[in-house]
């Protein structure tokens, strides 16, 4: 999995990209094991071509930034961003249907009055 870490100053939050490109928020992990500690995931999107993305924020792998600030995401709050994507995703895909029908409808009636007049 590769990552690229964005720093600025310490008081700012580092920022963490996956290779596909988007931000990797920070959530707070519930297991009795590791409560409590910060973690950058994303869920996988099949549909785009997504990836499965998941470090720690204490860098135990790779020294990244411990005193990144949490965003208060919770795997609840990241299955429903999830799902609210892949609603809008569908409605775009709809939109975008419909606008490839109306510009064909435009071009079939454009051959026709074409062809109306090929015959006179």
């Amino acid at each position: 999995m590769s990552s690229s870490t964005n720093r600025k100053s310490s008081t700012q939050r580092s920022v963490v990209y996956y290779r596909c490109g988007l931000r990797a928020p920070v959530c707070n992990a519930n297991t009795p094991k590791n409560k409590g500690r910060k973690f950058f995931w994303r869920l996988k999107f099949k549909e785009a071509g997504g990836c499965d993305f998941f470090q720690w924020v204490d860098g135990d792998s790779d020294g990244t930034d411990s005193t990144v600030k949490e965003e208060g995401c919770t795997i609840v709050e990241i299955m429903l961003e999830n799902k609210m994507l892949l609603t809008k995703n569908m409605r775009l895909r709809v939109e975008n249907n419909e606008l490839n029908i109306d510009e064909m409808r435009r071009i079939r009636s454009r051959v026709t009055s074409l062809e109306e007049k090929i015959k006179l």
